[in-house]
């Protein structure tokens, strides 16, 4: 089966965009497409005229006309119309991993600046990390406590804490001033000793608390530089991790309108290959090692701090990925799915 004649299971589509490009392409956009096609019947029959038994069938042939509404298909149009017009290029069909390709690919695009790339995907929702780790603290402390009920509730615990008790007792049941006192202190240090463990059962399996400057950092730096962001990194190549293809996502582009069902769905980082069609909007070159101010002329960031920023926020994400797991539910044998539709069965 062709990329064009495949079923899309549409993600995102920013259907204005696409609509203004197709009124380009075709003169004029067609809101409807009419097809005709004949409709044949066999009439059979015969009749008897005594010596001569005469059969036979004729053929009714009438036209229908079927009218069909624009609605997804117009993306399969524009990427035809573009691919056939050399104004897109289908970069898994064109090029390799070959990392010797990737100025090819680069001066390709220049010259076909509409692409359409599959391959690995990673979905940044700044907003919803945002979130995440303003409540994340809250979600620690619970754990924390879900941690020490469990452990208060085992019988290894429960006959540590009897036998502190018993010592309690026979302390306080001591006259000999030198030996309660004696006494005390070990009760104590076993006390303390048992404490000392629950919180390092605690520490192994729950994640640490962020320190509050951290979590208003991230917060601040979010609301200043990735409002409302949500940005998909694609990687067409598994042996070549350095060419990716970002873009970034608009929230009311979503087929769905809820973007945390596409989340439970695929995941942030979706375990089968996605496509992304679009525009290539700008292609860095190896000689820009700097992000550079338009009104001044001077260097603001240099790529190396660019990269430790992201590196910095890639392993947010990393850190982050558990937690989201915790909220899908999806484990071995479950399979997860995303629902085309919800419907019941009616039964007479």
């Amino acid at each position: 089966m062709s990329q064009n004649s495949a079923i899309r299971d549409l993600i995102y589509f920013d259907f204005d965009k696409t609509t203004s490009i197709a009124s380009q392409l075709e003169d004029g956009l067609r809101k409807e497409i009419q097809d005709t096609y004949t409709e044949s019947t066999e009439l059979g029959g015969g009749f008897d005229l005594k010596i001569l038994n005469v059969g036979g069938k004729e053929s009714d042939s009438r036209e229908k006309l079927v009218t069909k509404s624009v609605h997804h298909d117009l993306l399969v149009r524009v990427e035809e119309n573009l691919l056939s017009k050399n104004y897109a290029i289908d970069v898994n069909a064109e090029f390799t991993s070959n990392e010797d390709a990737v100025s090819k690919l680069h001066q390709a695009i220049k010259e076909r600046p509409y692409v359409r790339v599959e391959g690995t995907c990673r979905f940044h929702d700044f907003g919803r990390i945002k979130s995440l780790v303003n409540g994340l603290n809250d979600i620690v402390d619970f754990l924390e406590e879900s941690a020490r009920a469990k452990i208060m509730k085992s019988d290894e615990y429960s006959q540590a804490k009897l036998a502190i008790e018993r010592g309690e007792v026979g302390v306080a049941a001591e006259s000999d001033r030198n030996k309660k006192s004696k006494g005390k202190r070990a009760v104590k240090r076993v006390n303390d000793q048992l404490e000392e463990f629950v919180n390092q059962a605690i520490a192994a399996t729950v994640m640490s608390r962020l320190p509050e400057w951290q979590v208003c950092g991230i917060s601040n730096m979010i609301d200043l530089l990735w409002p409302n962001r949500n940005i998909l990194l694609l990687q067409p190549f598994e042996d070549n991790s350095q060419l990716e293809f970002i873009s970034n996502l608009k929230s009311d582009c979503f087929v769905d309108s809820d973007p945390d069902n596409l989340l439970f769905a695929y995941s942030s980082q979706p375990d089968i290959p996605l496509t992304v069609f679009g525009l290539a909007t700008a292609i860095p070159g190896q000689d820009k090692s700097a992000v550079v101010n338009p009104s001044s002329g001077a260097s603001t960031a240099t790529s190396d701090s660019i990269k430790q920023l992201e590196t910095l926020f890639e392993g947010l994400f990393n850190t982050i990925q558990p937690i989201e797991s915790l909220g899908r539910f999806s484990y071995f044998p479950r399979v997860t799915v995303f629902p085309l539709a919800v419907y019941s069965t009616l039964k007479r």
